[in-house]
């Protein structure tokens, strides 16, 4: 009967995929249809071993990027799932400006096709990059502790929403380039508790310079924090 029931129901409204909205055959309403998913790009190896970015060429190792080899970061490793372009970046503006935070399934559920591996097991807490006051009370939420919630529900590590706080309303990061990011989060997040001694990993949708979650895995590191990685869901490359 119930079979009968969910037939007459895709009948009447079919499954259709979550970003272009066009009917699919998919029985998971969280997966993308063909065609949105032939814009999605996984990143895998190679990549850099520190900030995960990923190498040109199939032909070599992983190993550290020009940028890592010269640079100081204050997380261990940063890794992402996809490259920030075609789908995936329509995908985020919709999750992040548009309302639409059950594509906060959809995206986390390519984690199922990533090549890289990732193990969420061995993180004491799970850490989204917080929204100042400000801007949560525009957007009605943090699109970082969605996604937070989405990985906590599936692999069972804990979220702590409160142990940063972003103190000051800085300019949006998508209207600065190179080192105006740095400057624009310096000094904006603050701890609110104390994560000495945590395996953290610090979640954010996209990562582009990673000025931000660079500064957040700043004051963290500054708390005692043991170990800070950094997980998001795509990668300007």
């Amino acid at each position: 009967m119930n079979l009968i029931i969910k037939s007459l129901l895709d009948f009447i409204l079919p499954p259709r995929c979550p970003l272009c909205l066009r009917p699919t055959v998919l029985p998971d309403p969280h997966t993308l249809c063909p065609s949105c998913l032939s814009g999605v790009t996984l990143i895998g190896p190679p990549i850099c071993i520190k900030c995960g970015t990923p190498f040109a060429t199939q032909a070599e190792e992983s190993h550290l990027c020009g940028r890592c080899l010269v640079g100081m970061s204050n997380y261990d490793t940063a890794r992402a799932l996809l490259t920030f372009s075609s789908s995936t970046r329509t995908a985020i503006h919709a999750f992040k400006y548009e309302n639409k935070t059950y594509l906060s399934k959809t995206l986390l559920g390519l984690m199922e096709r990533s090549p890289l591996g990732l193990n969420f097991h061995q993180y004491d807490v799970l850490v989204p990059v917080p929204l100042h006051r400000n801007r949560l009370r525009a957007r009605g939420y943090n699109q970082s502790l969605l996604l937070c919630r989405e990985i906590s529900q599936r692999y069972g590590v804990p979220v702590d929403e409160r142990l940063l706080s972003r103190i000051r309303d800085s300019a949006p990061q998508i209207e600065l380039i190179g080192v105006e990011r740095e400057q624009n989060v310096k000094g904006v997040f603050s701890l609110r508790k104390d994560p000495a001694e945590k395996t953290i990993l610090l979640i954010d949708d996209v990562f582009t310079t990673g000025a931000t979650v660079n500064e957040c895995a700043r004051v963290l590191r500054r708390g005692g924090a043991k170990r800070i990685d950094v997980f998001t869901i795509a990668r300007a490359v």
